[in-house]
């Protein structure tokens, strides 16, 4: 047998967890150049929860497929403008981070910014293999000091489920 040390410390907590639907604090862990499932070219991010104390910690992904049908690689400037690449604009700009010529470059800078997040859980609705899988995605996202982290939002907290305008077929 080994004598190899296990560093509990250091390992999360728990794995797959969704966090329930409310404001966060998040702290920007990670953003990834990847290729998405289609061999397009997005980006992921990992944020780690900050506040509230019951869920520090805590890790959201979420994700920015800005290649398209015609553009799998966001070559093209015009594969820049759809809702992804919004979307990750607003990240930046709302984690107070410089907006750098290059994706390296802007990755690089954004490590450890923070900003509050609305978190919503989506029900997959589109046929295959994560239909009916309930995920986490950030709604929106604010400035630090702009929204309180813990509440819960009026909008995301009623029964009764409307469609997604980031991400069709989703059911919020």
């Amino acid at each position: 047998m080994s004598g190899k040390i296990i560093p509990w410390d250091v390992i999360p907590e728990s794995v797959g967890t969704l966090l329930p639907t409310g404001l966060y604090k998040f702290e920007i862990e990670a953003l990834e150049e990847v290729q998405s499932s289609k061999e397009r070219y997005m980006i992921n991010g990992t944020f780690r929860v900050l506040e509230p104390q019951s869920e520090v910690g805590m890790v959201l992904y979420d994700h920015y497929a800005i290649g398209t049908e015609t553009d799998p690689q966001a070559d093209d400037p015009k594969s820049w403008e759809g809702v992804a690449a919004t979307r990750f604009k607003d990240l930046i700009k709302k984690a107070a981070c410089e907006q750098k010529p290059t994706v390296e470059a802007t990755i690089t800078a954004a490590h450890g910014a923070q900003f509050i997040g609305d978190v919503v859980q989506e029900t997959e609705t589109k046929e295959g293999p994560y239909k009916g899988k309930v995920r986490n995605r950030l709604a929106r996202v604010y400035r630090i000091g702009e929204k309180d982290a813990g509440t819960v939002t009026m909008n995301h907290s009623t029964k009764t489920p409307s469609v997604s305008p980031f991400r069709p077929g989703f059911v919020k």
